[in-house]
């Protein structure tokens, strides 16, 4: 019995993410709820919490019950006006920037990454996070440290999946966040499935302009169907600055989620990097979602390119066209100069024949007047 209602919870929750670029595109506003305890959940040590699981030698499962504590956390700050962080940003969002819902099959996306997301990340500080681990379990709400800030525009990541990424995956970024999830059951045959991915990022945070671009690097995990449902991947990613001097490149920020079925959003844990602080420091937990969005220039760009690309294939294919043209007439011209060297040659037979019979003629008259004579 107790199994079955396990089995029944993980199913539903697997639904609830599924249908998450629906219910985060809904106008429905989520009612009061132990904020606290949602707080509680989705800033819990990764060791508590890891985002996937399971025996070693068996298929990896999804923490589905910490991703839809996520989405309902993201949920509250998106569509509630009083807490008086994220609404009013997603409010003012154009319509070609909000959650899409899905425009394909589930599980056509696996192991592939769209384009242009837009993101948010929520965290606590340090001194908060070590007063939750004194005090747990804690009674009221603790301040979540969100980005964007009231009224700004969401941060920006443009993912370009890549055989040859702009900087290799190092020891450094390896220690951060592994490149394959643990206890994966065969980690050789899921490295050749994954893919490596460069990012260009913009935080777009106000007063900030010369330090809100920024570069990262991730993987791209596909992960097993979870209880008949495909399309989940997993996705790590470290953003990270370069050192003028030595070129190297410097951990900043840590990322590990879940892209979830569809391919439209994704949730999962964000944090400082591990070397910022101490490299046998955990640091303070935070959380991110990102979702798949176009603004009005992106399309018209991508508009764009396709036109461009269609225009060089017509005339790729134009050039083609004029090339066999000319060789057909080439071929032609050929064929009337043999023609023409035939012709030239029958006649000059024709006229060495003509000759020859002259010539025989005038023989025989010769031989007959001879005769006479």
């Amino acid at each position: 019995m107790a199994a079955t209602a396990r089995h029944r919870h993980r199913l539903l929750n697997l639904v609830q993410l599924v249908l998450a670029p629906y219910i985060l595109g809904s106008d429905f506003t989520p009612p009061p709820v132990d904020y606290a305890g949602i707080q509680r959940v989705v800033y819990s040590r990764v060791t508590t919490n890891p985002i996937t699981h399971g025996l070693t030698g068996t298929p990896l499962r999804v923490n589905d019950a910490w991703l839809v504590e996520v989405l309902n956390f993201f949920k509250i700050h998106l569509s509630r006006k009083n807490f008086y962080t994220l609404y009013p940003s997603f409010a003012k969002l154009d319509r070609e920037r909000l959650v899409r819902r899905f425009d394909r099959h589930l599980g056509s996306e696996t192991n592939g990454l769209g384009k242009r997301w837009l993101f948010t990340t929520s965290s606590i500080s340090v001194k908060n996070f070590q007063a939750a681990i004194d005090q747990a379990p804690f009674g009221g709400p603790l301040s979540d440290e969100m980005l964007p800030g009231i009224g700004e525009d969401f941060g920006e990541l443009v993912f370009t999946i890549s055989e040859h990424p702009r900087v290799s995956w190092n020891a450094t970024f390896e220690f951060c966040v592994p490149a394959l999830p643990s206890r994966a059951s065969d980690p050789d045959a899921l490295r050749a499935q994954s893919k490596r991915f460069d990012i260009d990022g913009n935080d777009n945070i106000e007063g900030n302009e010369d330090k809100n671009v920024f570069e990262a690097t991730g993987w791209l995990n596909p992960l097993p169907p979870q209880m008949g449902i495909s399309g989940w991947q997993r996705v790590v990613m470290v953003r990270y600055d370069t050192d003028v001097e030595t070129s190297e490149q410097i951990p900043v920020f840590q990322y590990e989620g879940v892209v979830l079925p569809g391919g439209q959003m994704m949730l999962g844990r964000a944090s400082l990097a591990r070397e910022i602080l101490n490299p046998d420091y955990l640091p303070p937990p935070g959380v991110f979602l990102a979702w798949i969005a176009n603004d009005a220039q992106a399309l018209e760009e991508e508009a764009m390119e396709e036109k461009l690309m269609e225009e060089e294939a017509i005339e790729e294919e134009t050039t083609v066209e004029e090339a066999m043209e000319e060789e057909a007439t080439e071929e032609a011209t050929e064929d009337e100069a043999m023609e023409d060297e035939a012709t030239e040659d029958e006649a000059t037979e024709d006229e060495a024949m003509e000759e020859e019979t002259m010539e025989d003629e005038a023989t025989e008259d010769e031989a007959v007047e001879e005769t006479i004579e």
